[in-house]
């Protein structure tokens, strides 16, 4: 194979992940509601109540996608991102 058709089919599933990287967050995702629409409503009471001990909350599961997607675009635009400390640093 050559270098220009592996590098066009590299790009094309580069555009593909973006584009499934956009619509989780954003709306169309195939697994259902996206990110936001989920989110809709959601005030931040409600994102920050534990109801169930020892669960996380919204706003921790918000905070998580964010990271992960965050680190995701970065890696897609050969970006490195940092680590973060984690509750036993």
């Amino acid at each position: 194979m050559s270098e220009c058709v592996t590098l066009s089919s590299r790009l094309k599933q580069s555009y593909a992940k973006v584009d499934q990287h956009g619509a989780t967050l954003e709306g169309g995702a195939w697994h259902g509601p996206s990110l936001m629409e989920a989110l809709k409503g959601v005030d931040v009471e409600q994102a920050a109540a534990r109801p169930v001990a020892g669960r996380h909350t919204i706003w921790e599961i918000v905070n998580h996608c964010a990271y992960w997607m965050e680190s995701v675009d970065k890696a897609l635009h050969g970006e490195v991102m940092e680590s973060i400390p984690t509750t036993e640093d």
